[in-house]
């Protein structure tokens, strides 16, 4: 790797380097148009840099009504929305999809890696955001005729795929922790499911069989009889019960210690520092109203737009959230075993019901509290908190992991894209490895 001027560089304009491509939106209410394979990304959808999937999907004859197909490789980004006003989202298609009229498309010409010209969009993003204006009601506007004017420099084709090359292989190992940390949590799911929903230790033993994948003095926590409740068959001795059993509201107000960090619960059902999730500080200024947070303890907003957001504080000793947020302590000994009962499709169906039944559309503590649930002895539950959290420390160990390549990745990316720092197709491969050992 050297050091050189950039003397042999290009410069276009944004708009020089491809084919520029709006999007739009099949026809909602045509049923035929929809529920298909292929991908429709929109503004709200358009969250990874690496496109493969969406959440809505439409169908051959939809993608000839209404909207854009681009295939492989096009770039993607977010002309209006919301998310403008704090983010720019962009990111390259890794197979041909749809796109609705709040993204545009650009397919570079052939002279252009379309990979690095993805990333060097990337690292403009925030002289990019000092391009959008309002549209209404708060709507964040890219105009593109600005846009199309940002020069963008390019190095020669094997230089500027040198340069992709490097920035995907980090991005690579990032989303390898990703998938390994799905995997993960779908195995302690798995577990959680076969222990707690399904009886298959308890079933075993019924049957004269040795539960399966678990050692003799685990197995001997489980009974080996059924007995009938009010909740269906349920393992001998377990209790039924509610959420009340097992959960206390906790109702302190902080006293505005402006130390304590302040949380909010996410979809993942985690609770996040809300200066990490949210880029501008959308929260008072003024805490004395909101309410304390102890570790483990479990917090949620009750309006309905938020069901799924339950979170436990694993990653502080103590927080605050909005005073609109309902907080609830756990019995220490369930924290985990809790965790997985809330993402239980089950639970989640309960929680929908009783919002639907609300006049005021949310889910008070009362509502809460009321969920049924069978209870399993404390030791079963503090083992399957044991197994958990050998898979846990596994799966923090490959967040920390991804955080510091990404903090390289964030480094490199601006001085690659400027050229302070310079690259040639034959060191990637090298480059690559020693950063890795870096981290």
């Amino acid at each position: 790797m050297v050091a050189n001027p950039r003397v042999e560089w290009q410069i276009l304009t944004l708009r020089e380097c491809g084919n520029w491509f709006s999007g739009g939106t099949p026809d909602t209410s045509n049923a035929n148009y929809w529920q298909g394979d292929m991908p429709w990304i929109s503004a709200s959808s358009l969250h990874d840099f690496y496109i493969w999937d969406s959440d809505r999907k439409i169908t051959p004859l939809g993608a000839e009504n209404g909207t854009r197909v681009v295939p492989e490789n096009s770039i993607l980004f977010v002309v209006r929305g919301m998310s403008l006003k704090t983010e720019f989202r962009v990111g390259i298609t890794r197979r041909s999809v749809a796109f609705g009229q709040d993204c545009k498309a650009i397919i570079a010409r052939p002279a252009i890696d379309p990979l690095f010209l993805a990333n060097a969009m990337r690292a403009r993003a925030e002289e990019i955001l000092g391009l959008v204006d309002e549209a209404g009601h708060g709507t964040g506007r890219l105009q593109t005729y600005a846009l199309a004017q940002l020069a963008i420099h390019l190095p020669p084709l094997a230089e500027q795929r040198a340069i992709a090359h490097i920035l995907s292989t980090l991005d690579d190992k990032i989303e390898l922790n990703r998938r390994m940390n799905e995997t993960l949590e779908a195995m302690a799911h798995a577990i959680f499911k076969a222990w707690f929903v399904d009886f298959d230790p308890v079933r075993a033993k019924v049957e004269g069989r040795q539960p399966a994948g678990m050692d003799a003095e685990t197995a001997a926590l489980f009974p080996d009889s059924l007995e009938d409740s009010v909740l269906g068959e349920v393992p001998t001795g377990w209790k039924t019960g509610t959420l009340a059993d097992l959960f206390v509201e906790r109702t302190e107000r902080n006293l505005n210690n402006l130390d304590i960090p302040v949380f909010s619960a996410v979809k993942t059902g985690e609770l996040v520092l809300s200066d990490e999730y949210f880029t501008k500080q959308v929260y008072s200024r003024d805490l004395s109203k909101y309410k304390v947070l102890a570790k483990y303890d479990f917090a949620y907003n009750p309006a309905r737009i938020n069901i799924g957001s339950i979170g436990m504080l694993t990653n502080s000793n103590s927080g605050l959230v909005s005073p609109v947020y309902v907080v609830a302590q756990p019995n220490i000994a369930y924290k985990w075993f809790l965790v997985f009962f809330i993402r239980e499709i089950q639970t989640r169906e309960i929680i929908a019901q009783l919002c639907s039944g609300s006049v005021r559309q949310n889910l008070t503590y009362a509502d809460f509290a009321s969920i049924p649930i069978i209870i399993p002895p404390t030791t079963v539950a503090e083992v399957f908190s044991q197994q958990y959290l050998l898979l846990r420390n596994t799966i923090e160990a490959h967040e920390y992991e991804s955080k510091t390549i990404a903090a390289l990745r964030d480094a490199l990316l601006p001085k690659l894209m400027s050229g302070e720092v310079r690259v040639a197709m034959q060191d990637a491969e090298r480059f690559v490895e020693v950063g890795a050992h870096a981290v």
